[in-house]
């Protein structure tokens, strides 16, 4: 077979074991194989504080009783998926402070006119512990060939909200070329 490099980048926003599965499929299988689906990989990072400035973040820190929360990356991209499949892709919610965090999450598809959405999230709402994360999962199941662009909501009480950027595209289930 033929062997193809898939590279990721890691760059740990806040202290803390990440991981993240991802789906890789064959976009378009060589001829005859009838496309074998996809492999699942599971990549996993920690990220650690540099000593040299952490003094200056607990004196910040310490005395607030603010209840945020922070997200990995504010714009996602999903990689092409054929019609008919499912992807999942992770958004990391992380809470730093020292209280439990209630965030309420909503997905809003642009242009959406038809009734099921083809990118959603399963969860109206998550709870973190102080200092801990949570991955919020992001669905997408293409019905159509194109991009779908949505936009997750994240807000926790009395904060402004959170917005992260989704970008998925739809791709043509290749044919399966059928014996007579």
């Amino acid at each position: 077979g033929q062997t193809e490099r898939v590279d990721t980048s890691f760059r740990p926003v806040f202290i803390g074991t990440y991981s993240q599965s991802f789906m890789l499929e064959d976009s378009i299988s060589s001829e005859g194989s009838g496309g074998l689906g996809g492999v699942s990989v599971r990549v996993q990072g920690e990220g650690r504080a540099d000593v040299s400035n952490q003094i200056k973040v607990d004196t910040k820190k310490s005395g607030s009783r603010t209840m945020d929360f922070e997200v990995s990356e504010s714009e996602i991209q999903i990689p092409a998926t054929r019609i008919g499949k499912r992807r999942s892709v992770g958004i990391n919610i992380n809470n730093p402070s020292n209280q439990l965090v209630r965030i309420k999450c909503k997905c809003e598809v642009m242009g959406n006119s038809g009734s099921i959405p083809n990118l959603s999230i399963p969860l109206s709402s998550v709870q973190i512990k102080p200092h801990a994360s949570v991955t919020l999962p992001v669905r997408f199941q293409p019905r159509e060939v194109g991009e779908v662009r949505a936009v997750v909501k994240l807000q926790a009480i009395g904060r402004a909200e959170v917005l992260v950027d989704i970008i998925a595209k739809g791709v043509q289930d290749t044919p399966i070329a059928t014996e007579t």
